[in-house]
C-alpha cells in the first residue's frame, strides 16, 4: 500500500528492497530492532502521516 500511494509501513528495514521508489526513516523505538516509515521517494507526508509519525516516536521514547 505504501508503493501505491495509499500510505505508510512499519517494517523491518530490511524487507524494503533496493530497487523500490520507496524511502525510509528510521526511528528508534525501545526495541531492539530498526523500524522504518516507507513513503514514496520524494512525495511530502501528508499531515496525517506526520502525525502518525510523531505519536510513535512519542510512544516509543525511553521513559
Amino acid at each position: 500500500m505504501a508503493e501505491a500511494g495509499l500510505g505508510v509501513a512499519l517494517l523491518p528495514r530490511i524487507a524494503i528492497p533496493a530497487s523500490t521508489r520507496l524511502s525510509s526513516m528510521l526511528i528508534k523505538p525501545r526495541l531492539k530492532r530498526v523500524i522504518a516509515v516507507a513513503s514514496i521517494k520524494g512525495a511530502r507526508p501528508s499531515p496525517t502521516v506526520n502525525y502518525f509519525i510523531g505519536m510513535y516516536g512519542e510512544l516509543m521514547a525511553p521513559s
